[in-house]
């Protein structure tokens, strides 16, 4: 089964013939702004692309993850996890893990268990089952992942839906 969530990704390229790809490293926090809604990628690698003689068409691309990129990347071994709520696991166990300035959002602990055991493998896998066994949802907000449960998600429905053959609602 493909995951449900996958890491999302941002790639752009720079003149580099003043070395202007020096500004960058590994783990830095790249923020896009697109009218107050935050999404923040992270420097993953740097590719050069130098050109002979004079360098003046040398270029680096710059490639990111966003957060579930990051999750993607923190392996486990043998962890012992405890039975606990989908949601709630993934916040207990995992959450201490990731960079410093990210984290783990939830809203509500989850309405299915996730078993206790020994775990071995990334912490977006174990999101990832965790979530299809809860069905719930996944958003990514500036430096935060939020999690919410089936229980929780009936907050994000409108009060009415109305079909009709009008966009005015009229039959």
């Amino acid at each position: 089964q493909d995951d449900q969530y996958a890491p999302g990704g941002l790639t752009f390229t720079i003149r580099n013939q003043s070395d202007q790809a020096a500004g960058f490293t590994l783990g830095d926090d790249i923020k896009i702004d697109t009218d107050g809604f935050y999404q923040d990628f992270f420097v993953k690698e740097i590719l050069f692309n130098d050109s002979p003689a004079t360098g003046i068409y040398s270029t680096a691309t710059i490639v990111c993850n966003d957060l579930l990129g990051i999750m993607g990347r923190i392996n486990v071994v043998n962890d012992s996890l405890t039975q606990r709520a989908t949601i709630d696991q993934i916040y207990q166990e995992f959450n201490s893990l990731l960079p410093t300035g990210t984290g783990i959002q939830k809203f509500g602990d989850g309405d299915s268990i996730a078993i206790g055991d020994t775990y071995t493998g990334s912490v977006l896998n174990r999101l990832n089952q965790n979530l299809v066994t809860e069905q719930g949802w996944l958003g990514l907000y500036a430096t935060t992942c939020a999690l919410i449960s089936r229980s929780e998600m009936n907050d994000l429905l409108p009060a009415t839906v109305t079909f009709a053959r009008e966009a005015s609602g009229a039959y």
